[in-house]
């Protein structure tokens, strides 16, 4: 009995030495992916490929696998080893226009364990097509523009800028991204006005694809012009310009009229040629500061002999704001007639039109 009891003792004790020098069990299975972060490359560029590692301590060695589409087996690309997370990275340059396939692998017992492949495309850089499909018309310059339209599938993904035309350069606005759907949306404020200005839906240049570009299309942006500064311009009649005081209050773009000092009441008139092209003409009018308290001035606005504002006997120390619709008229005229002897002279402060010319 006593040596029975010994061996099995022994034989015990064996069993827990045995089990603490295999240590610990393995936490879990090895997994490996992996993705490639340039799914479209050309010739001369690199192929990237990126993934995790679990269950794997930090250094672990990766071997990058690479397989043509055109056939053959699987052949060693290089390597690369996991940092404290798992994670790794890997790329190369592609020397040849063959499209092919990529994988990482580790070591398992005595094969390895790899992940699903990972296609990369090698591609001829080319042009895509954009089209427009809608856009914002008619804005006020400094207005955002938006367009809607679509993209060729090898434009997925990529840049498309909004553009326009600045003499014989085209000028991005803004820039977004075509969906993978191939639609796109892109916008941009456009500070230029005039009647139509020239817009364009421009992808540029990149390593697989050559600089695309939509059919240009135009916007009207009107602007707003002083007459001050000689656009629109007179027809007939000499106002002065500069700046002028009504009421207190000093307007630096304003034109003004005024009958020769010392002579009596009388009338004159200004034209400006609107072209058809402006909507709307807005100004503050009033006798000049400097005016003599006796002069008394009347005043007729007039778009294509259609009166669309006067005042009569007009004083200083009086502002009238103005504002009136001038849209498809051919001339603005102003008519001014001096009612007394008084030396005077009537202002049109910061007289300025809406157009597009």
């Amino acid at each position: 009995m006593r040596v029975v009891f010994r061996l099995l003792v022994c034989t015990a004790l064996l069993v827990a030495t045995a089990s603490v020098l295999a240590g610990p069990a393995e936490a879990g299975g090895i997994e490996v992916s992996a993705q490639t972060s340039t799914p479209r490359v050309a010739v001369g560029d690199k192929a990237r490929v990126k993934g995790v590692v679990t269950h794997r301590p930090r250094g672990t060695v990766v071997t990058i696998q690479q397989k043509y589409k055109s056939g053959g087996g699987w052949a060693q690309a290089g390597q690369t080893t996991v940092n404290r997370k798992g994670a790794f990275r890997f790329s190369e340059r592609v020397n040849t226009s063959k499209s092919r396939y990529y994988r990482a692998c580790v070591p398992k017992g005595r094969g390895l364990k790899c992940s699903a492949s990972a296609f990369v495309e090698v591609v001829k850089p080319k042009a895509g097509s954009i089209d427009v499909s809608s856009w914002t018309a008619v804005i006020d310059a400094g207005q955002t523009v938006t367009v809607i339209g679509t993209a060729s599938e090898n434009l997925l993904g990529q840049v498309v800028q909004l553009q326009i035309k600045s003499g014989k350069q085209w000028t991005s606005l803004g820039q977004s991204l075509v969906n993978p759907d191939g639609s796109y949306v892109v916008a941009g404020p456009v500070s230029q006005a005039g009647k139509a200005v020239a817009l364009q839906v421009a992808a540029p240049a990149t390593s697989v694809n050559l600089l695309s570009v939509s059919r240009s299309f135009a916007v009207t942006s009107f602007g707003w012009y002083f007459l001050s500064e000689g656009t629109p311009k007179v027809v007939s009649g000499y106002p002065v310009t500069g700046a002028q005081s009504i009421n207190g209050t000093t307007y630096p773009n304003s034109v003004s009229l005024s009958g020769i000092n010392g002579a009596g009441p009388g009338s004159f008139t200004v034209e400006i040629d609107l072209s058809r092209d402006c909507t709307t003409f807005v100004t503050v009018v009033g006798m000049n500061d400097a005016s003599n308290t006796e002069a008394r001035y009347s005043g007729r606005i007039s778009a294509d002999s259609v009166e669309v504002w006067s005042q009569a006997s007009m004083a200083i120390g009086q502002a009238f704001p103005v504002q009136v619709n001038v849209t498809s008229a051919l001339r603005l005229r102003f008519n001014v007639t001096r009612d007394t002897w008084a030396n005077g002279r009537l202002a049109f402060g910061d007289a300025r039109v809406r157009c597009a010319f």
